[in-house]
């Protein structure tokens, strides 16, 4: 399916920040309003944007978080908290938790689908962050609605507005949490492309627009997006001439749970 650039433009800007007003999206792409919630709402009518997820970044909460990626697009029955599809049947599985319970999530996972030929383990925060009883109802309920309005949140949680805009807000700025949209990619010009890397580091500042990501000095694994097929081909060629050893895949589907 063709979309036009204005539909591109805006997809881009939703995968940033999801939750961003009308008004700020907008004002960054000198778009009225009225203009962008026709689009996104025929977006979304036509299952273009499907739904939303809240990921949550375990690392900034003390626990770790690793990716593998196996040769085997087989469904694995288990929970998981991201599954990234990519073509020539290759799937990459996030899974985070304390490290007992996380080796035991390994282990199986690993003896349902085989050995896999890439693993990053992304590191833990340096700075650990506490959820309060107020942040874990919260995230309860942007599990439900990840776009739920700190209003309506603060009605249901029967709490003033402002301290829970003020709590999203601070898990959003320090990366404890993301809102990720669902995009169906076989509508789309845009490409996502999953990234495995020795020297991530080295061209951080090419993949700038980030779905996800997670990296260290030295290794890392990132997913980014790019506008067209040709700027993923210059994407790929321009990682490939840093580390001609990453693994780079080319996303075609995608699931993240808290």
């Amino acid at each position: 399916m063709h979309m036009d650039e204005m539909d591109s433009s805006i997809l881009v800007n939703i995968i940033k920040n999801p939750r961003q007003t009308l008004t700020e999206l907008g004002s960054k792409l000198e778009l009225s309003e009225q203009v962008i919630y026709y689009r996104l709402k025929n977006m979304k009518f036509k299952s273009i944007i499907e739904k939303y997820f809240l990921r949550i970044n375990y690392e900034k909460l003390g626990m770790k978080s690793v990716y593998l990626a196996f040769e085997n697009d087989a469904p694995y029955p288990e929970p998981v908290n991201a599954k990234i599809m990519c073509l020539e049947k290759i799937t990459v599985y996030g899974l985070s938790g304390k490290e007992e319970e996380l080796n035991d999530r390994i282990e199986n996972l690993c003896s349902y689908l085989g050995k896999p030929f890439m693993r990053y383990e992304a590191p833990v925060s340096g700075k650990k962050f506490e959820l309060s009883a107020l942040d874990k109802e919260i995230l309860d309920e942007l599990s439900k609605d990840p776009l739920a309005s700190a209003v309506n949140i603060a009605d249901r949680l029967e709490r003033k507005s402002s301290t829970v805009k003020r709590r999203i807000d601070y898990m959003l700025e320090n990366g404890i949490i993301s809102i990720i949209p669902k995009i169906n990619l076989r509508m789309v010009n845009i490409v996502l492309i999953a990234i495995f890397s020795s020297t991530i580091e080295e061209f951080s500042s090419i993949i700038d627009s980030r779905l996800l990501i997670a990296y260290s000095p030295g290794s890392g694994f990132a997913i980014t997006i790019t506008d067209s097929l040709e700027s993923a081909k210059k994407l790929i060629d321009n990682i490939r001439k840093k580390d001609k050893n990453a693994e780079v895949m080319v996303v075609y589907d995608y699931d993240f749970y808290p």
